[in-house]
């Protein structure tokens, strides 16, 4: 007889930052892994995978996890990715960021293409088609995460939370293994130097950068960090009612982000200080 354990909202954001730690670990005894471009929270959530699917099959044991602060964590993901999208940074890509937005928008278009053709030779439910296209494979986990309840709602797809993650794990996976052995041959081919591969990547402003910008994280700054994306979020959640009123159906990470461009485009501009 199968057992399900609950896993709570709190103990789940645990064990997901400790499965993080774990991903981390691999990669880094792991070359390949590294080579490939593979995400620490990729590696560490394949291991996870592994485990509780041998939990489930040979002990009969399903764990349950309640995933509440996973959906209002990605607001705050989403948030942050469009405060920090400043079009005078756009901008400065000049030529090589306009070829490269082209060939974005293409490939999205090639991707929705074949997921559709695909669905429906193959006869899948209606609906399953966005989850295998850019949605996954450009967006990632956390954009489809964010489509798939209205995803289940229109098409009545009871698994699309799976089919979505499947999608866009698979398309990481590959495109890592792919696009990592391309990107190192083109560089031995170009010639081309950067920063030793022996040194430990940064996330955010190296120390040097902060010495340099007089940038330091404080409480002070931390908090004021968090509470500009508490008033993003808020704003999100007062459009999303308008939006409804005039007919329309986005997801609140989207209105999130929209509303995050918009504020740290403008009002930098209106209160330069």
């Amino acid at each position: 007889m199968d057992t399900t354990i609950p896993v709570p909202g709190f103990m789940a954001v645990t064990l997901a930052i400790v499965v993080f730690f774990a991903g981390v670990h691999i990669n880094a005894r792991i070359t390949a892994l590294r080579d490939w471009n593979i995400p620490d929270a990729v590696t560490g959530g394949l291991l996870a995978a592994l485990v509780t699917l041998a939990l489930r099959s040979f002990a009969g044991i399903e764990l349950a996890f309640q995933l509440d602060a996973r959906d209002t964590l990605l607001l705050y993901f989403f948030s942050g990715i469009g405060l920090n999208a400043r079009l005078s940074d756009l901008l400065k890509g000049g030529r090589p960021f306009l070829i490269l937005l082209v060939l974005t928008v293409l490939f999205l278009l090639v991707q929705d293409g074949v997921a559709l053709a695909a669905s429906h030779l193959l006869g899948l439910p209606d609906g399953i088609a966005v989850l295998l296209g850019s949605a996954a494979l450009i967006g990632g986990h956390g954009t489809v995460l964010a489509w798939t309840p209205i995803i289940s709602e229109n098409f009545a797809l009871t698994n699309a939370a799976e089919v979505g993650i499947a999608s866009a794990t698979m398309g990481l996976v590959l495109g890592s293994v792919v696009g990592g052995p391309v990107a190192r041959a083109i560089i031995r081919r170009e010639g081309l130097t950067g920063t030793s591969l022996e040194a430990d990547p940064v996330v955010g402003l190296s120390v040097e950068q902060a010495e340099e910008t007089g940038a330091d994280i404080t409480h002070i700054g931390l908090m004021r960090t968090i509470l500009i994306l508490n008033v993003v979020i808020l704003i999100a959640y007062a459009l999303e009612e308008v939006v409804a009123s005039l007919g329309l159906k986005l997801p609140l990470f989207l209105l999130c982000m929209l509303t995050a461009i918009a504020l740290t485009n403008i009002v930098p501009r209106l209160a330069p200080r």
